[in-house]
């Protein structure tokens, strides 16, 4: 019996102990569910601001957008959303582009206001070589050049046939880039915008029934023009 008594006793206490031994990380049945479902610990999951933070610095938005901008936001963090469904960085970025570009055509705002009739803007050409420079021909043969950096505008010259030539093209001398050449409908002009004098207009004229010019282009070389 004592012996009997002592069997029962070892066995009690053995299987006590496994039901009161704690599952170890790496056998436990809950440990697969955590890996997939990981808890709320600063440590193991990044915070949604992290993460864009990451991604924000991989992508460099920054070159595009503001960091103060309701757009910025918006549009990264539908790149974002785009990244985490499927699409990989470079199309994602493409998206930015865009969006941006569209924002950019949204917010134009290089004009010049017509405050007569007689300003009515009928051709421009950006400077080749000035960025903020603008060429603007009138409707009346008036011709200003615009600066954008200084907000400035400035008439270089105007014609004296207000119903026959307005200008229809602009072109800038690549290789001498104070000259700029102008097409209208009856005559070819070519003045230095540097100097405000009307002297320095060179206008070649033909007759007004052989010769109607609507457009016109300037080689990169700067030796030949053509009209059309």
């Amino acid at each position: 019996m004592d012996d009997q008594k002592k069997k029962l006793t070892t066995s009690d206490i053995g299987s006590n102990a496994k039901e009161n031994k704690k599952p170890s990380a790496g056998k436990s049945e809950t440990s697969p569910r955590k890996r997939h479902c990981p808890t709320s610990s600063r440590e193991n999951v990044p915070s949604k601001k992290q993460s864009v933070k990451n991604f924000a610095e991989e992508l460099e938005c920054e070159k595009f957008f503001g960091k103060n901008t309701k757009l910025y936001q918006k549009n990264f963090v539908q790149a974002f959303c785009q990244h985490e469904r499927g699409y990989n960085k470079s199309s994602a970025m493409q998206r930015v582009v865009d969006w941006k570009h569209k924002w950019k055509l949204r917010r134009f705002h290089i004009f010049k206001k017509m405050e007569s009739p007689d300003k009515r803007v009928s051709a421009i050409q950006w400077h080749p070589s000035k960025p903020s420079w603008l060429g603007i021909g009138g409707r009346t043969g008036t011709f200003w050049m615009y600066n954008q950096s200084i907000d400035l505008t400035y008439e270089v010259y105007s014609s004296s046939d207000l119903l026959s030539d307005g200008i229809q093209g602009i072109g800038f001398n690549t290789s001498q880039n104070e000259y700029v050449y102008t097409v209208s409908n009856i005559s070819l002009k070519c003045c230095n915008y540097r100097s405000w004098k009307k002297s320095n207009l060179i206008s070649i004229d033909e007759e007004y029934n052989s010769c109607w010019l609507t457009c016109m282009d300037v080689h990169r070389d700067g030796k030949s023009i053509y009209v059309g």
